[in-house]
């Protein structure tokens, strides 16, 4: 879906295109938020919501942090994008690990790891991609999607492993 947001937007809203590029980057951090929000179901069924608002706040403070000395720096929209990722998927972390912990998972960072290491290897390769193309029309889009696809090769054999696991 983040690959397709250029022509998208120049579709349909051609003066937001500076935007596209941390556009990618805020819908991949939605994807960290959805992990949050399933892993916060964990947490409440654990009894260990009391918890939650204290991760909440202390990557709030992170995001905070990280887009004032983005905008204070000069990166722009992008580097901002990038701290609300960072934000996200450090809030992921920390409500996973809590859930894996609860459950008796031995060496439970290692197995967060484990979990939000593909969203941040797709979340760079969208990011290769765009800088390898920049353009926003469909040309550029399918070159993108096609370089994105190669960039996922080393994630497979994971996933087929997983996929078996899951099958029985």
């Amino acid at each position: 879906l983040s690959l397709v947001l250029g022509p998208l937007v120049a579709a349909a809203a051609p003066s937001y295109l500076p935007a596209v590029s941390p556009g990618r980057i805020f819908l991949l951090a939605g994807v960290a938020m959805g992990l949050v929000n399933l892993a916060s179901i964990g947490a409440v069924a654990a009894g260990r919501q009391r918890q939650l608002p204290l991760y909440a706040a202390s990557a709030l403070a992170l995001t905070f942090a990280l887009s004032i000395a983005a905008l204070a720096s000069g990166y722009g929209l992008g580097a901002v994008a990038g701290a609300t990722f960072a934000w996200h998927l450090l809030f992921a972390a920390l409500v996973l690990r809590l859930n894996v912990r609860e459950a008796g998972v031995r060496r439970a960072e290692r197995f967060v790891g484990i979990i939000l290491l593909p969203l941040v290897w797709c979340t760079a390769a969208v990011c290769m991609v765009g800088t390898a193309f920049p353009g926003l029309d469909l040309g550029s889009t399918a070159s993108g999607f096609a370089l994105y696809l190669v960039l996922l090769t080393p994630l497979i054999p994971r996933w087929r492993e997983e996929w078996r696991r899951l099958k029985g």
